[in-house]
């Protein structure tokens, strides 16, 4: 679900017409359009008049269903197509509300825009590792970097140790942790030329180093205990990028493995 106060609602619902049902100067056919171009999402499609049928309700239904970077992308292209059109028949828009609606497109896109963050799945079918995954994910869709870092060490934990178990035919020991656990994999992967460069080796035993102090950032710098000195938002954000790239790599290389196998 966007993330947007009432009073933002009503200054994006302002621009962009939206009273008796209507969104701008758009037909049924070319709104349509429009939303599955920008986003990828059919407006019409079965389910997305819960609300109602009119082209504000399916646009309210969008906001209502959808993340933040989603919300903001789509808001972003509509004030786009607003800045262009003639005002004729319309009620003029004062330049403030204007503003502050764009404000809201352009905070909405900031949600769940890191890279490699949709590799954020479980590797296996354990329900709390899917309870997890979906908390992390709505951590970064609100853009909440700050919060999801503690999720994140958790996933990253769970995560390694799947993959360890599955590479090595073996559950590594309860007290192994994750940094040692992933140090093993990537030489083991470098001794059997798996990896096609020294440097892709180097960095995954890099990403060990990371996880190790981890655990301090996330003892003592994140919500997963009570500490006042919690990290900036975009140096949240930048640990979270970075954790996340290598589990989507490790993700790659494990179904690379098992495409291999005969």
């Amino acid at each position: 679900m966007a993330d947007f106060s009432i009073v933002e609602k009503q200054s994006i619902e302002k621009v962009l017409r939206m009273g008796d049902g209507y969104v701008l100067n758009f037909s049924d056919r070319t709104f349509g359009e429009f939303v599955l171009d920008a986003v990828g999402i059919d407006p019409y499609a079965h389910g997305m008049d819960a609300n109602g049928g009119s082209k504000a309700k399916r646009l309210r239904h969008i906001f209502n269903t959808q993340p933040n970077y989603i919300a903001g992308k789509l808001l972003a292209a509509l004030f786009e197509l607003e800045s262009t059109l003639e005002e004729n028949s319309y009620r003029p828009v004062d330049e403030a509300t204007r503003q502050r609606a764009r404000a809201v497109a352009d905070r909405l896109r900031q949600g769940a825009q890191i890279e490699d963050a949709a590799a954020l799945t479980p590797n296996t079918n354990e329900q709390d590792f899917e309870v997890l995954a979906k908390e992390l994910r709505a951590a970064i869709d609100s853009d909440r970097p700050e919060v999801a870092l503690d999720r994140l060490h958790t996933f990253a934990v769970k995560f390694i140790r799947a993959i360890y178990s599955r590479h090595f035919k073996r559950t590594p020991d309860q007290k192994t942790t994750a940094n040692s656990l992933l140090g093993e994999y990537a030489n083991d992967l470098r001794d059997r030329n798996v990896l096609d460069s020294k440097m892709a080796s180097e960095i995954l035993k890099s990403s060990a180093r990371i996880l190790d102090e981890f655990n301090h950032v996330r003892n003592n710098q994140t919500l997963a205990h009570d500490n006042d000195a919690l990290l900036s938002r975009s140096e949240a954000r930048f640990i979270f990028a970075s954790v996340s790239a290598s589990i989507r790599f490790l993700g790659d290389l494990e179904e690379k493995q098992l495409r291999s196998k005969p």
